[in-house]
């Protein structure tokens, strides 16, 4: 949050959000405050304050600068008159959060505006917003399916794109490709811990683990955290077999057996 000079006219408070990914496509915080700050400059406003979200995601409205901003506007009502964005996709990517957000502001007696994209409070000024809104979750929607898609097919490949569960690690890098790119495509037992999945699994399968005491596992060389852990992981499956059927086939399996029973 960053504080400007307060003049007599019509005061807005600018906000400016950008997450790990889109910082990576040059679209920086300087040139979202710049441009928003020039808006207010041609439009008549004077910039009362200014809020950075730094590395959150608009997919929810629960934001730290987001929060302090609402807060501002309650404090000051019927001070501010305006809130400045550099597009609606940085105010929200959900159409629902986005409704929510406006009629909140509205209440306050603050008007929402984009330095970028043009839209008022007229008529088909609110559809053009409309508009704007669901098509910054459309992208947003396009974005995580291609995600999905993209770890389906990592994992059909026999490749691991998560974080190693206990009892692996990432396989040392590959030999360079052709770009001169190595990756890590998948996953190796730990050559420490491994042995302890095993017995975990072996003890959970037998119902030993019920009775052994954590301590005494391993001729003690084995933590009770690390113990409790592999006991309850079911990381002795081979992983990527296990993320393509889903964890969601046990839970119906045990459902099933608790109703027979």
């Amino acid at each position: 949050m960053i504080g400007c000079e307060t003049v007599e006219g019509r005061a807005a408070v600018v906000y400016c959000r950008v997450s790990t990914l889109e910082q990576t496509k040059n679209l920086s915080l300087e040139t979202q405050q710049r441009v928003c700050v020039d808006y207010c400059r041609h439009n008549g406003y004077f910039v009362a304050q200014i809020f950075v979200e730094r590395g959150e995601s608009a997919k929810t409205a629960d934001r730290t600068e987001l929060k302090k901003l609402l807060a501002y506007c309650r404090k000051h009502r019927g001070e501010i008159e305006a809130v400045i964005v550099y597009s609606i996709s940085r105010f929200a990517r959900d159409r629902y959060d986005h409704v929510v957000l406006r009629v909140h502001l509205q209440r306050l007696g603050v008007t929402l505006r984009s330095a970028t994209e043009p839209f008022d409070d007229t008529s088909t000024g609110k559809l053009m917003e409309g508009v704007l809104a669901a098509f910054a979750q459309f992208d947003n929607d396009v974005r995580a399916e291609r995600t999905r898609d993209g770890i389906r097919a990592a994992l059909e490949a026999g490749r691991w794109p998560f974080r190693p569960p206990l009892g692996y690690l990432p396989e040392p890098a590959a030999a360079a490709t052709a770009t001169g790119r190595a990756r890590r495509s998948s996953i190796v037992p730990d050559p420490e811990k491994a042995h302890l999945i095993a017995m975990a699994f072996d003890a959970y399968a037998t119902g030993r683990h019920k009775t052994q005491r954590a301590g005494t596992c391993d001729s003690g060389r084995a933590s009770n955290v690390e113990w409790q852990a592999a006991v309850e992981t079911d990381a002795g499956q081979d992983p990527q077999e296990r993320a393509i059927r889903g964890v969601g086939s046990e839970r119906k399996m045990r459902r099933s057996d608790a109703r027979e029973s």
